[in-house]
């Protein structure tokens, strides 16, 4: 019984991360520039980020279900949690696109001052666009299936075994995908040049931030709504 209770929690897990990491989107669309630039080590930090912040949700909610059997404590922060992820994933939005712009217009330079400092601060930014990134996308959604699996086990004294069988599946279902979109980059790389993969990488920005302005339109009428209601 432990151990079909272990691999349902592994498999389920994974599934849940492959169905919020394989959708096309903000973090995926970054995965698939940083292939086709080929920056390995920067890849690696925001995949990481990615990984973490799957795996941390993953576990906080079961953990979260396992102590009150109910996800009162969630509800009663959903619209706080709703408008903070909103503001961020916009200004996550921004970034990202205006980031890419820059770094289209300005290639030649940063290479001509790149510096080891600059280098690490690179990679710690990669990896918090990763974990905000994954934070405040609806595709964190399919973990909430965790609760009916807290419901089901509550009995059950496993915590450790259960917290590591989740972190290994949902790493594991981001993996997967990962792999795909690597499979994915690679096929199309080879049929562009660099000055091809710069006009993807500038048109990519312009969109990200067309993208950020119709959500703050959005945002703004539906909280102001909110507050007329």
């Amino acid at each position: 019984m432990e151990y079909e209770i272990i691999l349902y929690l592994f498999f389920s897990a994974m599934v849940g991360g492959i169905i919020s990491s394989a959708p096309p989107g903000l973090l995926n669309v970054s995965m698939i520039v940083f292939y086709l630039k080929n920056e390995k080590i920067k890849l690696f930090f925001f995949q990481l980020g990615i990984i973490i912040a799957d795996t941390i949700c993953c576990i906080i909610i079961y953990l979260i279900v396992k102590e009150t059997l109910q996800l009162s404590l969630l509800s009663d922060y959903k619209d706080l949690f709703i408008t903070l992820a909103n503001v961020i994933f916009i200004l996550l939005l921004i970034y990202i696109g205006t980031k890419y712009i820059l770094n289209n217009k300005n290639d030649k330079l940063i290479h001509q001052v790149k510096t080891s400092n600059n280098h690490k601060s690179k990679y710690v930014s990669t990896f918090f666009e990763g974990v905000v990134g994954t934070l405040t996308i609806p595709g964190l959604i399919p973990f909430w299936y965790l609760w009916w699996m807290g419901q089901n086990y509550l009995k059950e004294n496993l915590l450790f075994i259960e917290i590591i069988a989740i972190a290994i599946g949902v790493g594991f279902g981001d993996w997967i995908v990962f792999k795909l979109y690597r499979y994915f980059a690679n096929h199309i790389g080879k049929k562009m040049t660099q000055n091809s993969i710069s006009k993807i990488e500038k048109y990519m920005g312009y969109t990200l931030i067309m993208i950020a302005i119709i959500f703050s339109i959005k945002f703004i009428i539906t909280y102001y709504l909110g507050l007329t209601a």
